[in-house]
Parts: structure tokens; sequence; C-alpha cells
């Protein structure tokens, strides 16, 4: 197919799987890819920042909360909203 749609002049781009994508040198190159250590899960690879700029490339420094430790401090800032409703 890849022959006939350099034939015909046709745009056409290759669909990556994860495994193609790990393997491939423009993601490498790009850093496309992170590995995240994460107290549940060891570590994960997860993609990074995009768009990475140079002045201030950004990172991935966690995976993100505990699901219970968010409701907490939701639960937390919500009720206190409640309560100051409360007073007025």
């Amino acid at each position: 197919m890849i022959e006939q749609f350099d034939k015909h002049g046709v745009a056409y781009s290759a669909v990556f799987d994860m495994e193609d994508a790990f393997r491939d040198i423009q993601y490498r190159a790009r850093e496309a890819m992170v590995r995240v250590p994460d107290p549940d899960l060891g570590e994960a690879i997860v993609q990074n920042v995009v768009p990475k700029f140079s002045a201030t490339p950004g990172s991935v420094d966690y995976l993100g909360q505990k699901w219970a430790r968010t409701m907490r401090k939701f639960s937390a800032v919500s009720s206190a909203y409640r309560k100051n409703d409360l007073k007025n």
C-alpha cells in the first residue's frame, strides 16, 4: 500500500501502537515519554509535557494524588465554605 501511496503522491503517516512508539527514535529523541516513580505502581511510563519549550520545558513529577486524599481535601474545603455560608 505504501508503494501505491508514494506512486500517486498521497500524503500519509504511519499509525503507531505503543510498541512502535517505544521503539521509535523520534519519540526517544524528543523525550515524548518519561518514567515517573509512584509509591503504588513502582514506576510508570507516561506522556511527557507537550509542547516542550527550551526555556521552560516543564516536567511530570508525579502521577497525581490518591483519590481518597483528593476527596478529603475537597470535602474539607467544601465544608468550610458551607459553614461560612451559614454564618452570613
